[in-house]
């Protein structure tokens, strides 16, 4: 499909409909698409504070959340996990914060050894 034709399809949506556009490389859409956006929203890896928040949200009835929580966000890296990625593998392990705290090292060697086949790097 064309770019026209997907600029003719954006504008015949009607009221009521919502597109939800993604990209990781904004710069390489064409100036005609993006400005059809009325919101743009750019979504950033976790931080420290975030991957902190995200375990103390997961397991926020647990007596001891806020120590394993500064302790997992310890072994997380700041900007390399999406925040979604970081809320999945704690939901995997939603029943023993322990556990994923314990398992946060064999987690993260698995997503980084996905992320690189998908580059074709592996």
């Amino acid at each position: 499909a064309s770019l026209s034709a997907l600029l003719d399809a954006i504008d015949s949506t009607g009221d009521g409909h919502v597109i939800i556009m993604t990209t990781r490389h904004l710069e390489l859409v064409d100036n005609a698409l993006t400005g059809r956006a009325d919101v743009k929203t750019e979504f950033q890896l976790a931080n420290k504070e975030m991957i902190s928040r995200l375990f103390r949200f997961a397991f926020q009835e647990h007596e001891a959340v806020d120590l394993l929580a500064y302790q997992f966000a310890t072994k997380i890296p700041e900007l390399e996990f999406s925040p979604a990625e970081v809320m999945s593998f704690l939901a995997g392990n939603f029943l023993s914060p322990e556990q994923a705290l314990s398992e946060a090292e064999k987690w993260m060697a698995t997503v980084r050894y996905e992320r690189g086949k998908m580059k074709g790097e592996v």
